[in-house]
């Protein structure tokens, strides 16, 4: 017998944050992030039911910390984003241990 799931989540809108970085100044350049994150974007759309209006695509060099950083926060600061929305940050790039 299948199993069903009873559990349906819903949301009210979706939102996404999506990174792709290739080019770094200090850091070798990468092929696929970028091509990560545009498919990762189109997923969420065709798939996921996101609208545009509601997903941020970040690349290169418009992907600074100070525009992730900002993007990220008017989520934060948005009285459009309800209790009931869902977010998702995506990153495709390199990375950096502490």
């Amino acid at each position: 017998m299948p199993t069903t799931n009873i559990y349906k989540p819903t949301y009210g809108k979706s939102h996404a944050l999506v990174i792709g970085i290739n080019d770094y100044e200090h850091a070798p350049r990468l092929s696929h992030a970028q091509n990560d994150a545009n498919a990762f974007a189109r997923v969420l759309l065709e798939r996921f039911c996101f609208t545009k209006e509601h997903l941020t695509i970040l690349t290169d060099r418009d992907a600074t910390r100070s525009q992730i950083f900002r993007t990220f926060m008017k989520y934060a600061e948005d009285s459009n984003v309800g209790h009931d929305d869902r977010i998702i940050v995506f990153f495709a790039g390199h990375g950096h241990t502490v």
